[in-house]
């Protein structure tokens, strides 16, 4: 019984060590994919059909190491005091974008990316981004977007 008990726990601590190395090798996009790995099954979850869920845009701001040395939690907490009531504001501890931050991301009809977002620049992406639907060219993260 002990052995089997031993070789039980050895297991599940692969498995963990198997999906954590999964979780920190891998991009933001494949994290929702991945998450039905390691999450537990909930016997309370509700699955809504895709026309009830939410059109809500999404803003999500990286506070990793590396974005937080360029004041990400300030740009975080500006998003955060004038947020239009259609977005839903979330932190992530990395957008996978190290040296190029703080990041931010706008998920709504397509992504949109920006790079280096100084806290002074968070009304003009919630002026003419969130509100006006047209993204700020100027601040495009240049890997992922091209200004014509």
């Amino acid at each position: 019984m002990a052995f089997e008990t031993v070789i039980t726990a050895n297991l599940v601590e692969y498995n963990l060590a198997k999906s954590r190395t999964k979780l920190f090798n891998t991009s933001y996009r494949d994290y929702a994919a991945m998450e039905s790995e390691w999450k537990l099954p909930s016997s309370n979850k509700v699955q809504l059909p895709k026309e009830c869920t939410s059109s809500r845009q999404k803003l999500l701001v990286c506070l990793g190491r590396s974005c937080r040395k360029y004041d990400s939690e300030q740009v975080f907490t500006n998003f955060k005091q004038n947020l239009p009531p259609d977005t839903e504001l979330i932190s992530v501890g990395c957008l996978g974008q190290c040296g190029n931050g703080p990041m931010v991301l706008v998920e709504s009809d397509q992504e949109v990316w920006y790079s280096e977002v100084h806290p002074d620049e968070v009304p003009t992406v919630i002026k003419q981004h969130l509100i006006g639907k047209s993204p700020v060219k100027a601040m495009l993260y240049p890997k992922f977007h091209t200004c014509t």
